[in-house]
């Protein structure tokens, strides 16, 4: 890579993390593993960033410690604690560096819109959050809670309540349906209570795991499915109207992205969620990876930094 300012962004993802380094016009990806800081710990964080500098060495001899500028975002870094915990060890790492530690949809966020352009971006992958940017610069977010707390309109969410209405039926409580025996199948299991040993082992990725079958089922017209589906879409136009209210704007554009949108069903129900919820104006699914704005935040840490 030629001998310019060089710039890192890196996006650490809950199963995966993608880094890509630019100088001028040269540019290098290398990719690693899971990089949820509350989930691989510190010491797992740190391994992790030493493997993505080594690797950009070996991809194009590039020295990593010479960065100009380094960003990095990801699932679990929207909290003060934890995104002062990441900041220490990319400080040490890239020492020469601006460092910017943000969460994964403010990442979104900059791909979809750029340095300065408002919109809303919302995320639904295995966990859900929205951040959205007003032409003043402000932003507000919602959810970011995790499964405990939050994760609504979530692969988690759906696998969740599809496993709960099992475990229902299970009771006594709620009738037989095509999804609750889809559920034992899923995980291989004889009955619905030997799910929770499955889950408690594989954690909310496991839970998550179940999303694909609940939406294939609502797309073929399974009833309670199709309600799971249309109420955790609701849950993700709840999102969009609640940073609306806090930036105090009408959404005009709202970027979605996330393993979610991947799917189509899912894609138009939430589509039409936040139409109606939040009265935006365009909905829609952006070819763009968080890690370009991973690079565009690195970038503006060093124009910022000269004025």
């Amino acid at each position: 890579m030629a001998a310019q300012q060089l710039f890192i962004g890196i996006d650490a993802g809950g199963t995966k993390t993608a880094c890509m380094a630019v100088a001028g016009r040269s540019k290098a990806m290398v990719a690693g593993g899971p990089g949820n800081l509350f989930g691989v710990g510190r010491t797992g964080f740190a391994v992790l960033l030493r493997g993505l500098v080594k690797a950009l060495r070996a991809r194009g001899r590039i020295d990593a410690r010479r960065a100009a500028s380094v960003c990095v975002g990801g699932a679990g870094l929207g909290r003060p604690h934890e995104r002062a915990a990441a900041r220490a060890i990319v400080a040490k790492l890239f020492p020469r560096a601006h460092v910017a530690v943000v969460d994964d949809a403010t990442l979104f966020l900059w791909a979809a819109f750029g340095p300065d352009e408002p919109g809303i971006a919302l995320i639904a992958g295995t966990g859900s959050m929205c951040i959205g940017r007003d032409g003043a610069g402000r932003t507000a977010r919602a959810g970011g809670w995790g499964p405990l707390l939050g994760d609504p309109g979530s692969a988690f969410a759906l696998g969740r309540r599809a496993i709960a209405h099992a475990l229902a039926v299970r009771d006594g409580i709620e009738n037989p349906s095509p999804l609750a025996r889809a559920v034992t199948r899923h995980f291989g299991v004889a009955g619905a209570l030997d799910v929770l040993s499955r889950i408690g082992v594989g954690g909310p990725a496991a839970v998550a795991s179940f999303a694909p079958r609940v939406l294939r089922a609502a797309s073929r017209g399974e009833r309670t499915a199709a309600r799971i589906v249309a109420e955790e879409a609701a849950a993700l136009g709840s999102f969009v109207k609640g940073v609306a209210v806090q930036l105090g704007a009408r959404p005009r554009a709202v970027a979605c992205g996330g393993g979610l949108f991947a799917n189509s069903y899912y894609a138009g129900a939430a589509a039409r969620a936040i139409r109606a919820t939040a009265g935006a104006g365009r909905v829609f699914v952006p070819r763009v990876r968080p890690v370009q704005g991973a690079i565009a935040i690195a970038r503006a840490q060093v124009t910022h930094a000269a004025h």
